[in-house]
């Protein structure tokens, strides 16, 4: 396992979810895709819960109550049990600098222990998936909403005749 890899994954993950956060106003993280799918505030809250898993895994305690992340663990969830918008981006800072400084304390010994029927480090690595895959969502879900996209593709050359 490569642990500063898999904490750049998580740093990247973060500066992203950010960008695509910003001028989203809670009354919209409520609002569902019209062709269905989860709402933004569902897809962050379940990212957030999931950091939960990543922050035991490295040896801290959850940022988001247990009982608070139940709102978020099954597809759909009860909106009148999300956190506000604002809470969930705080949870988001706050969790990200639990995790650097998770990783920076991870050895390779502590890396290689049995975890959730892998290892530490096998989980933390698809957890990192887990959150990308939700953090394209976000950015989806932004542009739904009527918001302007802010990844924007590189600009490649021209092709040589």
């Amino acid at each position: 396992m490569n642990a500063n890899l898999l904490l750049n994954q998580y740093q990247a993950s973060h500066r992203v979810l950010h960008r695509n956060l910003e001028g989203i106003r809670h009354e919209e993280s409520l609002q569902a895709p019209s062709d269905g799918g989860n709402n933004l505030n569902w897809v962050l809250g379940h990212l957030l819960s999931t950091r939960n898993l990543v922050l035991d895994l490295l040896g801290q305690k959850p940022v988001i109550e247990p009982e608070a992340a139940k709102a978020y663990r099954h597809e759909g969830g009860d909106p009148s049990r999300f956190l506000k918008l604002e809470e969930l981006k705080l949870a988001l800072d706050r969790t990200q600098e639990l995790i650097t400084a998770g990783f920076q304390k991870l050895s390779p010994e502590a890396a290689s222990t049995p975890a959730y029927g892998s290892t530490v480090g096998e989980m933390l690595a698809v957890l990192a998936f887990h959150e990308a895959y939700h953090g394209g969502q976000v950015g989806i879900l932004r542009r739904a909403l009527g918001h302007e996209g802010v990844i924007k593709p590189p600009k490649l050359p021209p092709k040589n005749g």
